[in-house]
């Protein structure tokens, strides 16, 4: 990895020592900003959330992954209408690059105003399947040819129409449209109609028509949409609404045979259990016989409240003295779980523990159950733009190597700008005293003081100062 670190971050440090040095304004704001940027840069940096973007990623495999286990209710449980509890499960990790359209269409419609979806019977109108965006930001659709009319609609995470950016597009002109995400913005659903006349087939028609959907403001050269595919693990990796998870842990092992592909080593760590409440010893509680418990759960940390268990049957409630009926709630202290069904008032322990045969719970296990799995392979990222995310979607963490030649570009923009805003301004007469080895702007361009000006003392570039630039004077720093 050693050809990635054009600047070893050790180094970093030192040069920032210099330029603070030289330049003496350590208590400047803009120069500390940008500095502070040069001392916290690595040559790894860390992502997260359900859709992670990077911009510098160097093409190489990611150095580590975590996926975190999620568990979800379509609605509020009753044992008249039971919600099953869906969880992650074989989740598979997915890298694109800034491209994030994928080729296909999987229908033929447009997005209306107020989300409603617009069928088209000749076959006009092509729709994108979701595509999972990043809420409050920035995007650009565009297209190398005309799209007579584009329409894109965001949803929140449980699918509910928020708004839509369309535009009406002019003959002869290439298609652009630019919006940004809402704060709840969860995915997208990208709509066209490429011309009034044209019959679109669905197969390859965004790619057809050059489509790209990016991140940013600024349109770049379309690049065609590809992703790859990796398996990471076929069981199921569940979550309590008490943030208590299951995780899957990959960090890089070694190189294997194949080029451009590393062995990991993954590790699954189960935090959440899952109860099968008919497995359980119950008993009436003296204090209200229409509330019955399970027996102590020895594998059950001392929790309490809804939020430490989901059931798939009965509604989750906060701790109380008295259970509602049709409810569930891990129970403080005694690491038990407690159920109330007015309906079982009548029956005896057993019938009651015959009647949850079937019906689940999901809670934290006290001590979690860490598994090492078989090695496995991951592919490279799409450099230097990377689009990654997981197939089901679910939070998910990944450390990657970055193209430190992008990094040092940009830092070096960053300096150049605090160089900009802190050396003097002068003109050919200068209006203070200047020492050798001194900054200072010259008719806009950066100058380094060669021989020791006075007040008043004419400037001059190649008889007191010389012209240089921020990457000249970090090259002669290192």
């Amino acid at each position: 990895m050693a050809d990635m670190e054009v600047l070893a971050p050790g180094g970093h440090q030192h040069l920032v020592g210099k330029i603070k040095e030289q330049l003496d304004l350590k208590a400047d704001a803009s120069l500390a900003s940008a500095v502070e940027k040069v001392i916290e840069n690595q040559p790894t940096a860390v992502l997260g959330g359900d859709l992670l973007t990077a911009s510098d990623a160097y093409a190489a495999p990611p150095v580590a992954l975590t996926v975190d286990g999620k568990s979800t209710q379509d609605g509020t449980p009753t044992s008249d209408a039971p919600v099953p509890i869906e969880s992650v499960e074989g989740v598979e990790l997915v890298m694109a690059g800034k491209n994030i359209l994928p080729n296909d269409a999987v229908d033929h419609y447009t997005i209306g105003p107020s989300g409603e979806r617009i069928k088209s019977d000749q076959y006009t109108r092509i729709a994108s399947a979701n595509i999972a965006c990043q809420p409050s930001t920035s995007y650009v659709l565009s297209s190398e040819q005309r799209l007579a009319f584009v329409s894109i609609g965001m949803f929140d995470i449980d699918g509910t129409f928020i708004e839509r950016a369309s535009k009406n597009v002019p003959g002869g002109s290439a298609t652009l449209l630019k919006f940004t995400t809402p704060s709840d913005a969860a995915y997208l659903i990208v709509t066209a109609q490429p011309k009034n006349t044209d019959s679109t087939p669905i197969a390859n028609a965004f790619g057809v028509w050059t489509c790209q959907l990016e991140r940013g403001s600024t349109a770049t050269a379309y690049e065609p949409y590809a992703s790859t595919t990796a398996p990471l693990y076929d069981g199921t990796l569940r979550s309590l609404p008490n943030g208590t998870k299951d995780t899957l842990s990959l960090t890089y092992l070694r190189p294997s045979t194949r080029e451009g592909w590393a062995w990991y080593s993954p590790t699954l760590t189960q935090a959440v259990d899952t109860l099968d409440l008919g497995s359980q010893s119950w008993s009436r509680i003296s204090s209200n016989s229409m509330i019955l418990q399970t027996g102590r759960i020895s594998t059950m940390p001392n929790v309490s409240g809804k939020t430490a268990v989901m059931c798939d049957v009965y509604a989750a409630q906060n701790s109380a003295s008295e259970l509602s009926d049709k409810h569930i709630k891990a129970q403080n202290n005694y690491n038990r779980i407690w159920v109330r069904d007015d309906a079982y008032n009548e029956l005896t322990p057993a019938d009651f523990k015959a009647s949850l045969n079937g019906i689940y719970a999901l809670y934290p296990r006290a001590t979690p159950v860490i598994t090492t799995l078989d090695p496995i392979e991951l592919p490279v990222l799409p450099a230097p733009d990377a689009t990654v995310w997981c197939d089901p979607s679910t939070g998910l963490r990944m450390r990657y190597v970055r193209d430190m030649q992008i990094v040092i570009d940009s830092l070096n923009s960053e300096i150049e700008r605090a160089y900009a805003a802190i050396a003097p301004v002068e003109s050919t007469t200068a209006k203070s005293n200047h020492a050798v080895g001194d900054y200072l702007m010259l008719g806009g361009t950066l100058c380094k003081v060669t021989s020791a000006i006075a007040s008043g003392e004419t400037i001059a570039i190649g008889t007191n100062v010389v012209a240089t630039t921020v990457d000249a004077e970090l090259a002669s720093l290192a």
